[in-house]
């Protein structure tokens, strides 16, 4: 230890700690947490891990700081832009000397670049696994005294490596090819499962220590909301709930027809969609103007907000169950960073139900499906089942509908929908139902007909458009139906 100790410049008493003294004169921090000290210290003690921090733990902190004491390169695998945009950021803010290397870049940016790395005026360099798996870059590489290859949200090893991500699935070789003594593993979330998979993906022979705390973050509160139409309560929700405010969404599509539904719905307040779809200039564009708003509402798929160290963020919708505990966590753990009160929403439906249907990959479609059961639709405390699920137990509830006794048992709507066609069996279409429930018609002559229906506006305050989505969930659901053949086809029953 006191080889790094004297190689921190100006540092002249002995009995100092030389890693609270880089962390301030460095990266400005006064003070390191326990858990952050043991990782540093494994780090620069050449012990391979796998580090499970809760989000805002300073996970970060452990490789940047750590790697000022090393001899060669930290190379970090990150696997979204906006988390290696949000680091170089930060870094650079700092006026760390700190390199990029992904898609797109010039021959002569990354020429420049392993040059300031063999002169040591570059100590970390981000990267995404894909540029990692090109040959030139590859070839210098290798070239390069490599310390520490880090990999950054680990948890998406499991998540994508297997899907739509298969340059996670290389990354055991590339441990292999630069012959490294040295690898970490950073992730908020990690069940039990995934744990293996990342050992098996990444370290393969080696066997890493496992540094982990309580994934728990006390000052959220979750809660979870059964609904007919998912646009209705999440506009009541976007309206009513402190902001910032970020909506994930499972899809890019989902992303951006719910962020235009909310542009034409809440018109006091600013609204952008996120996703990997959008260029280089517009995610940019986005990442500013959410990272500067104190009102905005971004609707993302998880492309956002993996890391993004945004502190304010004061409300997380999911408007579609996340595709395991992990996701969730992740997504959800964005919220109240600065450690004031932050609330978590799920929103679902049968469409989530249904969608299990979906997930052609067993170790996926039981990842999801435990989050749905346990989650969503078990009448437990929320922290508890959470954290159940990654193997912890909960001392005590932080908030949760649960245990607030705030629970919604059943969809809003339903009850009066049902008994509505319990009466009017098979008396109205589609677009009649829809009519007679909102209360209105395009004729006066209609208008004074359907008035006379018991039930007549039952659902005056809805959107129409959310009535026909409740109506098509119902009849998903099986309770209610509507008839292709026969006298009465077309039109609604009870089922």
């Amino acid at each position: 230890m006191a080889d790094y100790f004297l190689s921190t410049p100006g540092n002249t008493d002995l009995t100092a700690d030389p890693i609270e003294i880089a962390a301030k004169n460095i990266l400005g921090i006064n003070y390191l947490y326990p858990y952050q000290r043991l990782v540093i210290a494994n780090t620069l003690d050449k012990v391979d891990q796998i580090v499970i921090l809760p989000t805002g733990a300073g996970k970060s902190l452990c490789f940047q700081l750590a790697a000022h004491f090393l001899e060669g390169l930290t190379l970090v695998i990150v696997p979204l832009l906006s988390l290696l945009n949000d680091h170089v950021r930060r870094l650079e803010q700092l006026k760390s000397a700190i390199g990029v290397l992904k898609g797109g870049q010039q021959q002569a940016v990354r020429t420049m670049l392993y040059e300031k790395i063999r002169t040591r005026k570059v100590r970390i360099v981000f990267a995404t696994p894909e540029v990692i798996l090109l040959k030139d870059v590859l070839r210098c590489l290798k070239s390069l005294h490599i310390s520490h290859l880090v990999f950054d949200e680990a948890h998406c090893v499991s998540e994508w490596g297997e899907s739509f991500r298969p340059a996670y699935l290389a990354m055991s070789d590339i441990v292999k090819t630069f012959c490294l003594s040295l690898v970490t593993a950073f992730t908020a979330t990690a069940s039990p499962p995934v744990i293996k998979r990342i050992q098996d993906i990444l370290f393969n022979t080696r066997c890493p220590q496992v540094v982990a705390d309580l994934p728990d973050r006390p000052n959220i509160f979750y809660k979870t909301i059964p609904v007919l139409s998912k646009a209705k309560v999440l506009t009541e929700l976007c309206l009513q709930e402190k902001k910032p405010l970020v909506v994930f969404s499972r899809s890019r599509t989902g992303a951006e027809q719910y962020a235009r539904l909310l542009c034409r719905r809440l018109t006091q307040h600013k609204t952008f969609f996120y996703h990997a779809g959008l260029n280089k200039a517009e995610r940019k564009s986005i990442e500013q103007w959410f990272f500067a708003s104190d009102s905005g509402i971004l609707v993302s798929t998880s492309a956002y907000g993996m890391g993004v160290d945004k502190s304010n963020i004061r409300t997380i919708i999911h408007v579609d169950v996340p595709p395991s505990v992990e996701a969730y966590l992740q997504e959800s753990g964005r919220a109240g960073r600065d450690g004031k009160p932050a609330r978590a929403f799920i929103l679902f439906s049968i469409q989530d139900i249904n969608f299990t249907d979906k997930l052609k990959n067993n170790f996926h479609r039981q990842r999801f499906i435990r989050l749905l059961y346990n989650v969503c639709l078990k009448q437990i405390c929320r922290r508890q089942a959470l954290l159940k699920l990654l193997g912890y137990d909960a001392e005590y509830c932080g908030g949760c509908d649960v245990c607030s006794k705030d629970v919604i048992k059943e969809p809003e709507g339903e009850k009066s929908i049902l008994a509505f066609f319990k009466h009017w069996n098979r008396r109205f279409s589609l677009r009649q139902s829809i009519q007679v429930l909102k209360g209105e018609s395009n004729y006066e002559f209609r208008q004074k007909h359907y008035s006379r229906f018991r039930g007549f506006g039952i659902l005056a305050e809805w959107e129409k458009d959310d009535i026909n989505e409740a109506l098509h969930n119902l009849c998903e659901a099986d309770k209610l139906g509507i008839p292709k053949r026969g006298f009465f086809k077309h039109r609604i029953k009870i089922i």
